[in-house]
C-alpha cells in the first residue's frame, strides 16, 4: 500500500496539502498537533499507543499549549502508524478486525503484537510484508 490512503487522511489537516507520494518526500514541513487526533479518532490508536509510538504526552501538551506542529520526525512517525493502520484495514477489509490483528501476538512476528513493532521503519517494514501476505492468501 502507498502513501495514498494516508495522504488523504491527513491532506485535511495541513496547510500545503500532500498530494501525491511525492509530495510527501519532499515536504520539509511538520503536521499539526490535530493530526493526532484524527489518527487516534479515526484508526482506533489509543492516546497511550500515540505515547508510545510518536510523542510522550507531556511533549504533546507543551506543543498544544504553544500551538506549535510536530516536528518532522513526529510527523513521520505519525505517517507509519497511519500508513500500517489503513494497510491493515485494507487487508482485513473491517476497521475492527484489522485494530485487533494489530494488537494481538503474531506467529509470523515471532509472536510479537504488530502494534509494538511500529516504532521502527524496519518493524513497520515487517508488518506491512505480514499484511500483504494476509492480503495475497497466506495466512500471517
Amino acid at each position: 500500500m502507498g502513501l495514498s490512503a494516508v495522504s488523504t487522511l491527513l491532506n485535511d489537516l495541513r496547510a500545503d496539502g500532500i498530494r501525491t507520494e511525492l509530495d510527501w518526500v519532499e515536504t520539509e514541513s511538520a503536521l499539526p498537533v490535530s493530526a493526532l487526533d484524527a489518527v487516534v479518532e479515526k484508526l482506533g490508536f489509543s492516546r497511550a499507543e500515540i505515547d508510545q509510538l510518536v510523542l510522550p504526552k507531556r511533549t504533546l501538551a507543551y506543543r498544544r499549549a504553544k500551538k506549535q506542529a510536530l516536528t518532522l520526525a513526529e510527523s513521520v512517525r505519525l505517517a507509519r502508524i497511519a500508513r500500517v493502520a489503513l494497510a491493515a484495514v485494507e487487508a482485513f477489509e473491517d476497521t475492527a478486525d484489522a485494530h485487533q490483528w494489530l494488537r494481538r501476538p503474531n506467529r509470523a512476528l515471532n509472536g510479537a503484537r504488530p502494534v509494538s513493532l511500529l516504532d521502527t521503519d524496519a518493524g513497520a517494514r515487517l508488518v506491512e510484508v505480514t499484511l500483504g501476505r494476509i492480503e495475497h492468501g497466506l495466512f500471517s
